[in-house]
């Protein structure tokens, strides 16, 4: 039971992380393009 929760808990974290790196890239892209625009 303790590891199940664990392992959840280490694929939120992961889970969490990539969501973080998207939403960043996310954010650069639309900075580059707004860079570009001006």
């Amino acid at each position: 039971m303790v590891l199940g929760y664990f392992l959840l808990h280490l694929y939120l974290c992961i889970d969490g992380l990539q969501l973080e790196r998207t939403v960043s890239l996310q954010a650069n892209l639309f900075n580059g393009g707004k860079s570009l625009l001006t």
